[in-house]
């Protein structure tokens, strides 16, 4: 998979620059080995993405990876469109309004019932379903499609969460989920999250490792550019995404460093590289 907006990482695993020899990433499918800094221990809460399952504020900034999501795995009117860790259902709603036929699940009562709600309030025909990533209560190889807007990468289980989603597609069907890389994965460091989880997911050889027999399988890089009328708004916004407690006073006290590492000034105010990743793998 590439085009004019990535740059396929398959072809670099291709041209000699894969890592799958790595100790620490054939131990236990994520990337480790020798030299590399350990990852941060988890925060004492169970991780709920970084504006992912809000669809205001930072949730809305969101909208146009869902639709490169969308496109990426081929979703079509009528399509039968499992959508994964699904939030408060952004992606949900953008399948639907594309006329597939949806199924959102996600692990939180709160967010599937704010989903519903949202759903209905644009009379949006979603079925929901609260339930882990490893278990979704689906029949297996039933969709067309199985997406998820950065929720999956965040799995803390990578083997039974990709398996899982193999599970319920169907024989031809694509798998297509957003990791994050760059921006975002130095504030989810900051804030004690899964960074190293999510951004593994952009390498191709994690990709190769859960979903290596499946011979259309690609990982692209894409740049998302969030525009701020200055480095104090974007620490506003940014900081107000991951909640509170402490998470949200160590993000605070590192946005501003960050902003101004990954953002570029512009006559309209600062403009931050969100980069991500998009895996796509169609079963055979």
């Amino acid at each position: 998979m590439q085009d004019g907006s990535g740059l396929s990482r398959r072809a670099l695993f291709g041209a000699g620059l894969g890592r799958i020899a790595d100790a620490g990433l054939a131990r236990d499918g994520e990337a480790g080995g020798r030299g590399r800094t350990p990852p941060a221990p988890p925060p004492p809460q169970p991780f709920d993405g970084w504006g992912e399952g809000d669809s205001d504020g930072l949730g809305a900034r969101l909208d146009p990876v869902a639709a490169a999501l969308l496109e990426a795995s081929g979703v079509t009117p009528g399509a039968r469109v499992l959508v994964a860790c699904a939030g408060d259902g952004g992606l949900a709603r953008a399948a639907a309004r594309a006329g597939a036929r949806v199924t959102a699940v996600d692990a939180s009562a709160d967010r599937v019932e704010r989903g519903r709600a949202l759903c209905d309030r644009e009379g949006l025909d979603v079925t929901w379903a609260q339930a882990p990533l490893t278990a979704m209560p689906v029949d297996g190889a039933t969709y067309d499609a199985v997406v998820s807007l950065f929720g999956a990468s965040y799995a803390e289980d990578p083997r039974a969460a990709s398996a899982e989603l193999v599970r319920v597609v169907r024989p031809g069907g694509a798998i297509a989920f957003t990791a994050w890389m760059g921006f975002m994965g130095a504030l989810l460091h900051a804030a004690g999250g899964p960074a190293r989880r999510s951004q593994r997911w952009a390498r191709f050889e994690t990709a190769y490792l859960h979903f290596f027999d499946f011979p259309d399988l690609d990982v692209r890089e894409a740049a998302l550019p969030w525009t701020f009328a200055s480095v104090a708004e974007a620490v506003d916004e940014l900081a107000a995404a991951g909640g509170a407690g402490g998470a949200a006073d160590r993000v605070r006290d590192a946005l501003p460093e960050l902003v101004l590492r990954f953002g570029s000034e512009t006559a309209h105010g600062i403009v931050v590289d969100a980069g991500y990743a998009i895996v796509l793998a169609r079963r055979p």
